[in-house]
């Protein structure tokens, strides 16, 4: 459908080759298992942390809030998440469908993360004195928020968590050390469009053993023979020994256990990860390098999702649209910049669309000025020449 598209096909006939060879060979099993732990073992290597793999990256996201609350045996109701008001509607539904009150806080326009002064403010706030605190950033379009000032401000608050949704970024990092590995938990996404591929596959990553069996057994149903120590396994048959350990469930969990197919696939492509990471990074360094003076420029040291326009200053919607549709007529997927999520029916509650662009004044101008195009692997300085010179008439 489009010449340029947001992402292109990870894998070679030769790919599809050795999938299918998989799923000939009857000894393998489709189903979660062995293939799905060599992944997780794969990217405990590139991150450091505890990886616990998903059906994809939203089952990530509620498999973290299970855990943290199961974990912690906390009221949901006690519970108030700071989100930044542009994100993905699967980073906040997973804490409101548990009851979780959700506080969103503006953007600032470097990192699309927080803005860190009003966070600070609105972690302040007396009202959440006797609840337990979340901080929630998104690494919006893969681009890092900053890590060193969240944790500052986790440190000024009691009873304050920090986790983080990085499902923009799985080759993402953060002062040469990958970004998941600064926090207690955190998610990333495989979906076909993102920078690596299992096709629809996810994972948590963990850094605190405290979430780890929650996490295991949440995973499985919230069944004991899932969590990862024999020992412990061993220990909870001799407790309960007139239950049959196949179907002990010692938590509240479901399935969010990803196949070992996808995993088949994720580990194919997580093998070229230093070679998706060099090329976007190229490729970045070269937009960014071109990119005329109207539009917003972000940070050279990151490995983003897509390239994205902001405009310096505000357009009309006929401005945009017009770019927009030139881009389409050349053959570019363009999208928005993921969402202004309180702008949405679902979010919005009782407020007005006019008092929302007020509240959030850079989620709004994010909102209605600005816009990307894909970053795919087979995407070259040539295309990038043509892209930026569409960008400008």
């Amino acid at each position: 459908m489009y010449k340029y598209p947001l992402q292109t096909d990870n894998f070679s006939l030769w790919d599809r080759g050795k999938a299918a060879a998989f799923i000939l060979n009857k000894a393998n099993r489709l189903t979660f298992g062995p293939q799905t732990q060599k992944l997780e073992e794969k990217w405990e290597q590139i991150t450091g942390s505890t990886g616990v793999a998903t059906s994809s990256g939203s089952s990530a996201n509620h498999l973290l809030v299970e855990s943290f609350i199961q974990t912690h045996k906390i009221n949901p109701k006690d519970i108030v998440v700071f989100a930044p008001s542009t994100t993905w509607s699967s980073s906040i539904t997973p804490w409101i469908m548990r009851g979780c009150k959700i506080v969103f806080v503006d953007i600032n326009l470097r990192d699309f993360s927080f803005n860190y002064d009003k966070l600070e403010a609105e972690l302040s706030g007396k009202e959440y004195n006797n609840l337990t605190k979340v901080i929630w950033p998104t690494a919006l379009i893969g681009s890092i928020p900053d890590i060193d000032r969240l944790k500052n401000i986790k440190l000024k608050n009691e009873q304050t968590f920090l986790f983080g949704d990085f499902c923009e970024t799985t080759i993402g990092t953060y002062k040469d050390k990958h970004c998941i590995s600064y926090f207690d938990m955190a998610t990333t996404s495989f979906f076909w469009a993102h920078e690596i591929c299992g096709i629809e596959l996810g994972m948590l990553f963990i850094n605190d053993d405290t979430y780890v069996n929650a996490a295991h057994s949440i995973r499985s149903h919230g069944l004991s023979k899932a969590l990862p120590s024999k020992a412990e396994r061993e220990a909870l048959q001799k407790k309960y020994h007139y239950i049959d350990k196949e179907f002990m469930f010692i938590t509240h969990g479901s399935n969010y256990r990803p196949t070992d197919l996808n995993s088949f696939f994720c580990l194919m492509d997580t093998a070229r990860y230093h070679q998706y990471d060099r090329q976007r990074s190229k490729m970045w360094r070269y937009f960014l390098g071109r990119l005329p003076d109207k539009y917003m420029r972000l940070r050279e040291d990151m490995t983003p999702f897509c390239l994205p326009f902001v405009f310096n200053e505000k357009k009309s919607e006929n401005d945009i649209n017009s770019v927009k549709e030139k881009l389409r007529g050349e053959g570019w997927e363009v999208r928005p910049i993921i969402s202004f999520i309180p702008l949405n029916p679902a979010f919005k509650a009782n407020h007005t669309p006019q008092d929302i662009h007020r509240q959030f004044p850079n989620s709004s101008y994010l909102h209605q000025n600005g816009f990307y195009v894909g970053l795919n692997k087979d995407l070259r300085t040539k295309d990038i020449d043509k892209l930026l010179k569409l960008s400008i008439s």
